[in-house]
């Protein structure tokens, strides 16, 4: 299929999705080589960052002049043989608030903690609103052998729920969780055995993911491909807009059983459309949209809930393009 007429085929496949059909004229003769995710490469630890295909990625910060320092590490409760928890629940007070030691977790950003002793229990708190959909995760760090677990209990104490790991996969998630109030949400994480030491990462992120995979530039009528195998993570494509342009855009299932979730993110971070399904079958599609900024775009792309991990093609295209400005006389 990696030939110019198999890409062509791709490409129109894509192109019928969108609604826009395929004619000589809706892509370019030759369709360049499918952009290929490169290969996961693990930076220095830093907060501010990302989960790669295998292991944590620690992304630069904002202001990318700044030297990156070590990671803050979070403050562990050692908890004595007596005072260990029951396997399913930690003794916590009623109502729970931030006390000393408690890590603060700030969206999408990664926090490096460490267990140094068995039955250790790291704390932190993400401060949410009511009606908030967030999603958590916890992964063991490159070499780490710890089985993430993690309780999140609501600001009346009550535990609002439990990350696990499943059968081949490292990440202990919990996806989509609706907040029942405002307030303080205290998670307790250690290891699920409560007796092997190592190094973790952990972040939260408002809806179905908790970090996100930068994966690079986009072009219109240009296919990309992309392979997600880790829960509640989200690879980040990136296209230029001016206002007033119209484009839509396609997510396909590379496998027949990988489901995608399409979303086009403005620039401020909001979110301007999501589809899942809506191109037949497991395909995502986002028809005629038009830009209401000019601007660097993204192109989300996630698993839904109960999908398995998998492989999907990207390709979106012009609909309409602004007016070129012109200059008086």
């Amino acid at each position: 299929m990696n030939t110019p007429d198999g890409r062509r085929r791709i490409a129109c496949g894509l192109l019928i999705l969108l609604a826009g059909g395929c004619t000589p004229t809706a892509i370019p003769t030759l369709i360049p080589t499918p952009a290929v995710l490169p290969p996961a490469v693990t930076a220095t630890p830093f907060p501010g960052a990302v989960l790669p295909t295998s292991g944590p990625v620690i992304a630069v910060p904002a202001d990318a002049s700044s030297t990156p320092s070590a990671p803050p590490m979070a403050t562990s409760i050692v908890v004595t043989a007596d005072l260990a928890p029951p396997p399913l629940g930690l003794p916590t007070p009623v109502p729970l608030l931030p006390e000393s030691g408690t890590q603060l977790l700030q969206q999408r950003q990664v926090f490096m903690g460490r267990l140094d002793l068995p039955g250790e229990i790291d704390r932190y708190a993400i401060f949410g609103e009511a009606g908030s959909l967030i999603t958590v995760g916890m992964s063991p760090s490159p070499g780490s052998a710890i089985v993430p677990y993690f309780e999140l209990y609501s600001p009346a104490g009550d535990v609002l729920a439990r990350g696990e790991t499943v059968p081949g996969l490292p990440d202990a998630v919990v996806i989509g969780l609706t907040l029942p109030s405002t307030g303080a949400y205290i998670l307790f994480a250690r290891d699920a055995g409560g007796q092997t030491t190592g190094e973790y990462a952990i972040a939260y992120g408002e809806g179905l993911t908790f970090l996100e995979r930068a994966q690079g530039h986009t072009l219109p009528d240009t296919v990309y491909t992309g392979t997600l195998d880790r829960r509640g993570v989200r690879d980040a494509w990136t296209l230029d807009l001016t206002l007033g342009d119209v484009i839509s855009a396609a997510a396909v299932s590379g496998d027949g059983a990988f489901n995608p979730i399409l979303e086009l993110i403005a620039p401020n971070g909001q979110v301007i459309r999501v589809d899942d399904n809506g191109g037949g079958g497991l395909n995502a599609v986002i028809r005629q949209v038009i830009a209401p900024q000019t601007g660097r775009f993204t192109l989300a792309i996630s698993a839904a809930a109960s999908s398995p991990p998998g492989t999907y093609t990207l390709i979106w295209r012009y609909d309409a393009s602004a007016p070129t400005p012109t200059s008086g006389p």
